[in-house]
């Protein structure tokens, strides 16, 4: 048997069932390198993403994560439901963000900045349509900031929008969803309420957690051979702190989606089960009404899954090292593409995140999880040292993506060139909110600026 029709083979089995038929024969070697390509999720995603290390990368510094649908086919084949968006989640640091945005373009994936396209149509045809909800997301982006500043993030034409509404807001009644916009003879703006509800392929819907707090997504799309797929950047962010990325997996309306692909590391909270095709749906009264959710678990059985209600049960504190759940790490993986004195930096990257990932544990009890648990990311963010705002040794500045991208000397399929960490020199950290860095979050009109300035811990899980 040839290695491309063995890993052929090796893709289409579960974890699992690919380590039997490795164990079954431990001498073959062809075997065991296939096994070890099946378990990294390079060539998983490279069916939908270019330059997949210069991506994993970036999601190890800032320690984003694809979370549910689509890191669940990466345990399990052949189980993602139709249309299912990539689901990227990165906590609200503005850093992170940054990178994150710039990371995915560079991947391929075009950004949908849906309120800069309306206020080009308002400057073209004197005319657009806005809802309400548009035009407080992108207030947030521009409060207490000078003029000339907030143009630099939004865009002249987007920042005359929200200028001209805050001038008229209070007279508005509060039941009022969306506008249409007229430039007068006068070139002002004009505001026409409208009775219709904007929601432009529901891009407009915030992500809401388990406690109802809204999350901003960034949406966009990216080219693949199967056709044009959702790209979501969930923001861990919202008004009164951020959100750590594992509190996205913990917020799932049952067991089989509870999986992340990280950029050194991926689990599968429930594998065990998941991997026989069973799915327990948690005691949340929201979860057998919410018509979405409804939908959704109709998708997954008929790609075979079986679902039952969580039993009502004693409290049961689990891990992602325990024997239900699946933790599979693949960092290594970054030494051929950095030089060999970079070696101790990446083995420290790697050893400070096995200790947040060895701190993690959550609570099962009455069919629910209850609580979430993350030692490290609790200790560290309360720190209060930043990038952007603390005299630090250039040590502490390193970032992998940099390194994978120093390291390109020739065009490549799974690198980069062109990508750089917005965690620079101190001087240099402000142009992140002098423009440049988040102008197309800003203008997506689907944010909100609820960021925070990046910790030397804003990766932990």
């Amino acid at each position: 048997m040839t290695t491309e029709s063995t890993l052929d083979i090796m893709k289409k089995l579960s974890i699992s069932d690919a380590l039997s038929m490795r164990n079954r024969y431990p001498q073959n070697s062809l075997l065991r390198a296939c096994y070890d390509e099946r378990i990294n999720p390079v060539s998983y995603l490279q069916d939908t993403f270019d330059y997949v290390i210069t991506l994993m990368a970036a999601m190890l510094d800032t320690g984003c994560i694809i979370f549910g649908a689509r890191a669940l086919p990466f345990f399990v084949p052949d189980s993602v439901p139709s249309n299912a968006p990539w689901k990227f989640g990165v906590s609200g640091y503005k850093e992170s963000v940054a990178d994150m945005v710039n990371a995915l373009e560079i991947c391929g994936v075009d950004w949908n900045t849906i309120a800069k396209n309306i206020a080009s149509d308002l400057s073209h045809h004197g005319k657009a349509t806005i809802s309400r909800r548009m035009l407080e997301n992108l207030a947030t982006w521009v409060t207490s900031l000078g003029s000339k500043t907030a143009s630099l993030i939004l865009g002249k034409r987007l920042y005359n929008i929200v200028d001209a509404y805050d001038q008229m807001k209070e007279e508005a009644s509060r039941d009022i969803k969306g506008f249409e916009l007229r430039l007068d003879k006068n070139n002002r703006i004009r505001f026409i309420p409208t009775a219709d509800v904007w929601a432009r392929e529901n891009e407009e819907i915030a992500y809401n957690d388990a406690h109802g707090r809204s999350c901003s997504i960034l949406h966009g799309r990216i080219k693949t051979k199967r056709g044009y797929e959702k790209v979501q950047l969930i923001i861990g962010s919202h008004i009164n702190g951020i959100k750590s990325c594992m509190a996205f997996v913990k917020d799932f309306y049952a067991s089989h989606v509870q999986c992340f692909i990280g950029g050194w590391c991926a689990s599968h909270l429930y594998y065990k089960q998941t991997s026989l095709k069973q799915a327990k749906i948690w005691r949340d009264a929201s979860a057998t009404k919410d018509p979405k959710i409804v939908r959704a678990v109709e998708k997954y059985k008929k790609k075979g899954f079986e679902f039952s209600e969580a039993g009502r049960s004693g409290i049961k504190i689990r891990s992602l090292n325990d024997e239900d759940a699946l933790l599979i790490e693949y960092g290594k993986m970054y030494r051929q593409f950095i030089a060999q004195y970079r070696y101790p930096m990446l083995s420290d990257m790697l050893n400070e995140r096995r200790e947040n990932i060895s701190g993690i544990s959550w609570t099962e009890f009455d069919g629910r999880i209850v609580s979430f648990q993350s030692a490290l990311g609790s200790y560290f963010r309360t720190k209060k040292v930043t990038f952007a705002g603390s005299e630090l040794p250039m040590s502490s500045r390193r970032r992998l993506g940099n390194m994978i991208a120093a390291g390109v000397k020739a065009p490549g399929k799974l690198r980069s060139a062109e990508y750089c960490s917005s965690v620079k020199e101190r001087e240099r950290m402000n142009e992140l909110m002098k423009g440049w860095a988040m102008h197309v979050v800003a203008t997506s009109g689907t944010t909100r600026c609820y960021l925070q300035d990046a910790t030397l811990w804003a990766w932990t899980l």
